[in-house]
């Protein structure tokens, strides 16, 4: 979970409810839960060309 964390921080914040919900089950995490992880992971293997992208704006804003 602290990775699915990380990675909803920085780049994929499409993942950010889901992530947040599965937290609340770290410390007794059923089949379910394990197979929701698995299932973001499938997630973020299908769209690993998404994210966030930041572009340089030019120096002198108008």
């Amino acid at each position: 979970i602290g990775s699915l964390r990380y990675a909803t921080d920085c780049t994929r914040p499409d993942i950010a409810y889901v992530v947040g919900l599965l937290c609340r089950f770290t410390s007794r995490p059923s089949m379910e839960h394990w197979h929701a992880i698995e299932r973001v992971m499938r997630y973020l293997k299908r769209t690993i060309n998404l994210g966030l992208h930041y572009k340089r704006f030019p120096a002198v804003l108008e």
